[in-house]
């Protein structure tokens, strides 16, 4: 990647950075695309969407996001509550305890969307980079602030195929 002609000034670098609370909902997210951010910097790393021929760029891609981000079909929640319980008994729970952990998870996530479960998981991450910004929670203790700043600079700047070539001679 070659080197940026000279170092942004610190009112790019504050344009760029979305801060955002912890536990926020669509309706008090920090900008209109930080979701939309999150789940497009997540399908690289969740899905094989990196092996078909679409860029960021496409509207394709770009509508793909957005129908990810509203999808209201309901999150399937057996495989979690089987997980759950499988744990709660590994630690020695007693009988109650186990029926009273899945019954608090089951309430939690009984009727949620993919959406919901998507923006939950977006709200509580640390930092990732969108579209042209950064995005970084407020929660994030002080002492990380810093590097975890600049490695999501790092990923927000790299080109498509940086990324790949990266992978590639990774793996």
């Amino acid at each position: 990647m070659p080197p940026p002609d000279r170092p942004p000034d610190r009112s790019q670098i504050r344009q760029r950075v979305v801060v955002f609370a912890p536990d926020f909902t669509s309706q008090s997210a920090p900008s209109p695309d930080v979701f939309e951010n999150w789940v497009d910097n997540q399908l690289p790393l969740c899905t094989a969407i990196e092996d078909f021929p679409l860029s960021p760029t496409d509207s394709a891609c770009q509508q793909l996001v957005r129908d990810l981000g509203q999808d209201a079909g309901i999150f399937p929640t057996k495989g979690i509550l089987t997980a759950v319980r499988a744990l709660a008994e590994s630690r020695q729970f007693g009988p109650r305890q186990v029926l009273a952990t899945v019954a608090r998870v089951s309430s939690q996530r009984a009727s949620r969307s993919w959406s919901w479960l998507f923006n939950r998981t977006s709200s509580r991450t640390a930092a990732f980079a969108g579209q042209g910004s950064v995005c970084i929670s407020e929660s994030l203790p002080v002492v990380k602030r810093r590097p975890t700043l600049q490695h999501a600079f790092i990923h927000a700047s790299a080109d498509p195929h940086d990324r790949r070539w990266v992978g590639a001679a990774t793996s």
